[in-house]
């Protein structure tokens, strides 16, 4: 609806959306899979018509539209993405960021946290784990939780989002960053992020286990052929 009654010469941008989701719960799947698909098709075919130049936030949408099309421009919100230069001591081995949502898997990040806080030093933001062993820091300001990152060897992405505002502060804070193994999906801009099956928890466990233990370095690289984003926004 918005799409179909935005004044024309509006600067529309940037789009937001996924189409990565878990499989479970399965009314949450069914939800993604098939009744957001008809609507995604729908807002495409109206912006088609509407707009020549379309800016997305991510490239989680790109496979719903025209690829060839040069006037579709994603990942805007790596554009300012840089790695800091300074070295952190890392205090802790872990962070979650935990937010009750279905296509975040935070049954899961919860099922970690509790069996890693056993070995290491597990830390959580957002949604509280009650555990004499994890350090709950809650819902806090960026600034607050930009201090944390910078402390923290690794971070635990929820699957459905790379390119997230917590995996960039992550990445520019120099934290290694865990991500679910998509069989079609893998970063071409981001390389050193270490891709897991989500699927398999006594796998996935020994996996992290291993990558906390043997990494001791900031594994993460950008690649220098990000988009230019100034030609979208002349008139």
């Amino acid at each position: 609806m918005i799409f179909l009654f935005i004044p024309p010469g509006t600067v529309l941008g940037p789009i937001t959306g996924g189409s990565k989701f878990l499989k479970r719960p399965i009314l949450n799947y069914i939800i993604r899979s098939y009744v957001f698909n008809i609507f995604y098709k729908i807002s495409i075919l109206i912006l088609n018509i509407r707009k020549k130049k379309l800016l997305f936030s991510t490239n989680l949408l790109k496979d719903k539209i025209n690829k060839k099309n040069k006037n579709h421009f994603f990942n805007y919100v790596l554009k300012d993405l840089k790695i800091s230069k300074y070295k952190n001591k890392k205090k802790y081995d872990l962070i979650f960021y935990l937010r009750k949502h279905n296509n975040k898997n935070t049954n899961l990040q919860i099922t970690l946290a509790k069996e890693l806080a056993k070995k290491f030093k597990i830390i959580t933001v957002g949604e509280k784990i009650y555990h004499h062993n994890i350090k709950n820091i809650g819902y806090a300001t960026r600034f607050k939780l930009l201090k944390y990152i910078k402390e923290t060897k690794f971070s635990f992405l929820s699957p459905e989002n790379l390119y997230s505002l917590f995996a960039i502060d992550c990445i520019s804070s120099k934290t290694n960053i865990f991500f679910q193994k998509h069989s079609l999906y893998k970063s071409k801009i981001i390389s050193g992020v270490i891709y897991l099956n989500y699927n398999n928890v006594e796998n996935l466990l020994k996996n992290i286990e291993k990558n906390i233990k043997e990494i001791n370095s900031f594994r993460i690289k950008i690649n220098s052929d990000k988009v230019k984003f100034k030609n979208y926004f002349k008139l």
